[in-house]
């Protein structure tokens, strides 16, 4: 087994074992040791809502990510949602339809660096509904691995995302 399959299957199955512990009423979710380069839960800002009669979601706070790379997957994830007429909406609106966790790794792999990036998309109960998953690739590598990571990179990711929960929330 590859050095990236092992921290691929390391990354799903944590990512496993988050989804099945439950979920806390505030969706925040803190990892035991963050790293000085990184915040354990980077809350997204929501973009204005578009027209009435679209999806309507709430995204909890983003686990594992680096301030400067959460402002670029807000931007994508916004994008996104701005292209496929989704609303995003603060914590506790009665409007949205679901609610989206998010936790991301960065990994030095030779001369790149991988994010890997889980979504749970949950009811408002807390249930798990559909996952979002993969892998984007961004050259460069770093110590602490986020710094290496380009914007459009994130980009890519947020607007993957909102592309995938579009097309399963139909």
């Amino acid at each position: 087994m590859t050095p990236l399959a092992i921290r691929w299957s390391g990354l799903m199955l944590m990512a496993g074992l988050a989804a099945c512990t439950g979920v806390d009423p505030t969706l925040g979710v803190v990892p035991a040791a963050p790293t000085a380069a990184s915040r354990p839960d980077v809350a997204l800002a929501p973009a204005p809502a578009p027209a009435a009669g679209g999806l309507a979601v709430h995204f909890a706070p983003v686990t594992g990510i680096a301030p400067a790379q959460a402002a670029e997957l807000n931007a994508g994830i916004n994008e996104g949602a701005a292209n496929r007429g989704v609303a995003m909406l603060a914590k506790g609106d009665p409007a949205a339809r679901f609610i989206v966790k998010g936790y991301l790794a960065a990994l030095a792999e030779g001369n790149e660096t991988s994010v890997i990036y889980v979504f749970d998309v949950l009811d408002n109960a807390g249930n798990r509904l559909h996952r979002i998953q993969g892998a984007e690739k961004s050259p460069g590598v770093s110590p602490d691995a986020w710094s290496a990571v380009k914007p459009d990179t994130m980009r890519r990711i947020g607007e993957r995302t909102l592309a995938e929960l579009a097309a399963w929330a139909g």
